[in-house]
């Protein structure tokens, strides 16, 4: 989804980033470095046009806490 602009995107605290992190980071999980990912912080959203090539969008969010 990193390649599709999105046509709206908030974010409570961060802004959400596209193939890096809020603060222009690789987005990286325990050590694994990602190329094509989305980054959001909690309660963000973005919407998408897929101009009705899809019927659903599903994603598996994933929560990476510290500690």
């Amino acid at each position: 989804m990193s390649d599709v602009t999105w046509v709206d995107a908030t974010s409570e605290i961060h802004p959400n980033g596209i193939d890096q992190t809020y603060c222009g980071r690789p987005l990286a999980i325990h050590g694994q470095s990602y190329q094509k990912e989305l980054w959001f912080y909690a309660n963000a959203s973005a919407t998408y046009y897929l101009g009705g090539n899809c019927t659903r969008l599903t994603a598996n969010p994933l929560q990476v806490r510290p500690g």
